[in-house]
């Protein structure tokens, strides 16, 4: 068994740091989603019902670029409670949850995380006390986009090899 100082060890390798495989494609915001928005509880968040009113969806996306961007403004998270960042960002639970749902395509699951906590990546304990290494465990909603992942992940050709790499490879031929 691990000890709490061992464990908080570990999951200080978690700490998410935006490197130059977040910005893919000329995007401006990280494509892994960080910072993570704190939760109460985990839940499995689906995107906005498509009846609902064109102003209040803009609305709720309004509120999520502020959102977005206070939790960005926190580089290393804030020790203060849920409802703490809740009163911060003047807005309701409810509110909060919606404006959520306004930035997704699919159903996602968001662990429940602390406002403290929001670059850390997902870690189950036990396999992060075995590993002793960075990892990011994610839930499987979508089993054809899981299907799709693994195809596209052992398929992958050298796009990720350094320059360095690259140029002993050519110096080698």
């Amino acid at each position: 068994m691990v000890s709490d100082a061992d464990l908080l060890k570990l999951v200080n390798r978690q700490i998410y740091r935006h490197s130059h495989t977040c910005r893919k494609k000329w995007r401006n915001k990280c494509r892994f989603n960080y910072p993570q928005p704190p939760m109460r509880e985990t839940t499995i968040l689906y995107p906005l019902v498509t009846d609902i009113a064109q102003s209040q969806r803009g609305l709720y996306e309004d509120t999520w670029k502020n959102i977005k961007q206070r939790l960005n403004d926190m580089k290393k998270g804030q020790d203060i409670t849920f409802n703490e960042l809740l009163s911060n960002l003047n807005i309701t639970e409810d509110i909060y949850i919606c404006a959520i749902q306004s930035s997704l395509n699919t159903p996602t699951v968001f662990l429940k995380r602390n406002p403290n906590e929001l670059r850390i990546n997902n870690y189950n304990p036990a396999c992060l006390s075995a590993w002793r290494a960075n990892m990011d465990v994610q839930f499987v909603l979508d089993v054809y986009a899981c299907a799709v992942y693994i195809a596209d992940y052992t398929s992958k050709s050298q796009r990720g090899m350094s320059d360095l790499l690259r140029q002993a490879c050519v110096e080698a031929r």
